[in-house]
Parts: structure tokens; C-alpha cells; sequence
């Protein structure tokens, strides 16, 4: 009895693996972007668990050699993704969707839009960076905007001597990438660095807005109300009930488990909770489509 595998490998040759994996992955990321902005912030565990599933099924058919190199990758970005979760850094929902597009697309397929050389670097890295750039640009126009529409007039008054010595260090580091760049054989480009020079402003605003804008991004809710994977603003709590909380709570932390939500139902003080964030998985699809679209965007800009 022939084995149904072989099969099965031409049948996806046949429809073109490089554009199979383009489909895939760009479905992955706007599904999870859906849940993530239509479903209180909320990925099902069953469809987690079923894209880990199928993307390690098409792993195993579809990457020949890569499965090795798959296989790390994906272990080196779950595990990384744990230790964020924990952390409080990072939802559940977004480190397994990490690890199932490392299973879809191991190494950075040709950009649809260009022929920079991806040098066979990981896509993930390539999400990474592209998602780091939406971010870079996404939160300071959304929440700066808001402040100013609600009628905050931006003052600079409660910005403390700490805080301008933290957004001069960012716009002093931009800088010096800039330059050290203007220095390497790259030379001087004005496009490309007048764009990272921007990150560095728009960052450095964030560090200076970022209490306020932290109140944006919160609500305030009981521990009875709190959701499994919730993430705590705890920089949002005075040092008086951070103290109650850590004495009254087990394992109190930025993250919200169902232990710690258990041993708090009792407790009536309310708790920042990061219930208005820019969903983040919408920012990981823009990372995903920039990056199918142009590769990685170092390369691309410089």
C-alpha cells in the first residue's frame, strides 16, 4: 500500500508552496487581529491550540530541510513568549501565534513588492521589526491625538527632571545610530534616517506622555470583574495599595491568573487594568502584511 504522503507533497507543490505560506500566514495574522479587536481582546483556546496543530502538520510536509531549523525557532520565540506572559509583557494568545507562524513561514520568503535580499533570515524577525515600527507609530498618533481631542492641551508641567533625562537618552541614542550609520558604508541617506529619527521623537514623546497615556489605556475594575490573562497597571497604583494587595494576595503580579483572580473576588478596591490598549495582535497583522510586502524593513530603508 503506497503511503499518502508523497500524495500529498505534490499535491502542495502543485499549488505553489512560497504562495501557500503567503496565504496562510496573512490569514493567521487577520484572524487573530479579528478576535483580538472584536472579541474583548480574547483569542479562543481551541483556536490556538488548532492553529499550533495544523501549522505543525504543514511544518512537517511542507519544509523539508527547514523542519530542524523550524523547530528552534519556534521553540526559542514560545519560550521567549512564556517568559513575557509571566511577566506580564505579553498575552497568552499572542506568544501561540507567534509560534504558528515560525511553523507557516521559517525563513523570509522574497517581498511581493521587492528584490532586496532577505539573507535567509527568520520572518519572525522580520514581524518583529515591522511590528515594532506600527507600534512605534500606531500609539503615539492614537493616544497623543486623544489627549489633545479630549481637551488636554499636552502640558509639559508634570513632566519631572527624571523623566526629560529618560526621553533625552532615547533621542541622544536615535541620534547616534543616525550618525554611526552616515559613518558605515551605507553613507548619508536623508529619507532613510529622517524616518528612524522619527521613532526617536515619537518614543521619546511616549516616555514623556507615558502616565497619561497610561490613564487612556487602563480601566478601572474590581478583582471580581478581572478576565484570565488580564495585564495589571501597576504603575498606576499608589505604593500604599501595591503594599495591601502583595500582603492580602498570593503571588500578586502584573498578570492576571485565575488563582490570583480567585483569592481576590473578595477584595473591593479597584485595580488599573490595561482594558483599552491598542489591541496588539491588529499590530502584529500590519507587521505581518509590511513584512510579506516589503520584507525585512531594515533593509528596505536602509
Amino acid at each position: 500500500m503506497h503511503s499518502s504522503i508523497p500524495f500529498i507533497l505534490q499535491i502542495v507543490s502543485q499549488t505553489n508552496i512560497d504562495y501557500l505560506r503567503i496565504i496562510l500566514v496573512f490569514a493567521v495574522s487577520l484572524m487573530y487581529a479579528i478576535f483580538d479587536v472584536f472579541n474583548k481582546r480574547n483569542i479562543p483556546n481551541m483556536i490556538a491550540y488548532i492553529g499550533i496543530a495544523f501549522s505543525l502538520v504543514f511544518c512537517i510536509l511542507a519544509n523539508g530541510p527547514y523542519i530542524a531549523f523550524a523547530m528552534l525557532i519556534a521553540l526559542l520565540v514560545g519560550a521567549i513568549s512564556y517568559l513575557l506572559y509571566k511577566g506580564g509583557q505579553l498575552g497568552a494568545g499572542d506568544g501561540f501565534e507567534f509560534i504558528t507562524l515560525v511553523l507557516l513561514m521559517p525563513v523570509q520568503s522574497l517581498p511581493l513588492l521587492t528584490t532586496t535580499s532577505q539573507l535567509g533570515l527568520p520572518f519572525i524577525f522580520s514581524i518583529f521589526v515591522a511590528t515594532g515600527f506600527a507600534t512605534a507609530f500606531a500609539i503615539p498618533t492614537y493616544y497623543l491625538t486623544k489627549l489633545k481631542l479630549d481637551g488636554d492641551k499636552l502640558s509639559l508641567s508634570h513632566v519631572d527632571a527624571n523623566t526629560w533625562k529618560k526621553a533625552t537618552i532615547m533621542l541622544v541614542a536615535y541620534a547616534a545610530l543616525v550618525i554611526t550609520l552616515a559613518y558605515s558604508p551605507l553613507g548619508i541617506r536623508l529619507l532613510p534616517y529622517a524616518f528612524i529619527m522619527l521613532i526617536g521623537i515619537l518614543s521619546a514623546l511616549i516616555i514623556i506622555y507615558e502616565k497619561k497615556v497610561n490613564t487612556l489605556m487602563v480601566s478601572w475594575v474590581y478583582p471580581k470583574e478581572l478576565d484570565d490573562g488580564d495585564i495589571l497597571a501597576l504603575n498606576l497604583v499608589s505604593k500604599k495599595d501595591k503594599a495591601y494587595f502583595i500582603k492580602r494576595v498570593k503571588n500578586f503580579s502584573k498578570l492576571a491568573t485565575p488563582p490570583m483572580i480567585n483569592n481576590m473576588k473578595s477584595i473591593r478596591k479597584k485595580l488599573p487594568v490595561y482594558k483599552k490598549a491598542v489591541p496588539f495582535a491588529l499590530l502584529t497583522f500590519i507587521g505581518v502584511a509590511l513584512s510579506l510586502l516589503f520584507g525585512n524593513l531594515l533593509f528596505f530603508i536602509l
